[in-house]
């Protein structure tokens, strides 16, 4: 769905897919939608990811894009050109054209699950968590990621974001009753390599 009226009316938009998650650019012209995919009979459909450059009138699958699964959450830059795209129990893959091609990350290693991912304005720092795992965190647009030892690990991380420049990040935890749980974890600017990260006081 969109609107273009601050939210006073909304018009139903693309095809009909069980889509996980969407982000557009400042300007809101470049949009990009991730498709978790389907269970039949037939047995398990991967999800695709959709672009749109008309203000999501119109939508095309982006066929640079792999049919990876289980598509979680993405991620845009403010002009479109930088994307991030995770799939849950699966890889992070980027693209630097806009959703033309993407690239899966290999610095990390091995396959995660996946739960959020935020990047700066121009798309050079990028940040993402993993349930019940680690913070990732880019400072070349994800040629490459860094564990973010300062933070906790085996934590359930639930959401995380930056501000446009990539400097500030803040994290949440759902409560899991551990000791590094139901925080909000906040990392004080700049994260020049890999950020500090520090829990907000209750």
């Amino acid at each position: 769905w969109r609107s273009t009226d601050a939210a006073a009316t909304w018009t139903a938009s693309g095809p009909k897919r069980n889509w996980a998650a969407i982000a557009m650019t400042s300007s809101g012209d470049k949009r990009a939608a991730a498709e978790m995919g389907n269970f039949s009979d037939n047995g398990y459909a991967g999800g695709s990811i959709w672009l749109s450059t008309d203000s999501g009138v119109t939508w095309s699958e982006s066929v640079g894009a792999p049919s990876e699964g289980w598509w979680w959450t993405l991620s845009m830059s403010s002009d479109g050109k930088h994307l991030a795209a995770l799939a849950e129990f699966g890889n992070l893959w980027m693209s630097s054209d806009s959703g033309a091609t993407f690239v899966v990350d290999t610095s990390i290693g091995e396959t995660q699950d996946w739960q959020a991912i935020s990047m700066s304005s121009d798309g050079t720092r990028v940040a993402a968590a993993v349930w019940y795992g680690s913070i990732y965190y880019s400072s070349n647009s994800g040629a490459s990621f860094m564990k973010d030892t300062s933070a906790p690990n085996k934590t359930v991380w639930s959401a995380i974001t930056m501000d446009l420049d990539g400097s500030k990040i803040a994290a949440t935890v759902q409560d899991d009753q551990g000791s590094t749980d139901g925080y909000i974890w906040l990392s004080p600017p700049p994260p020049a390599s890999s950020p500090t990260a520090k829990p907000v006081a209750p």
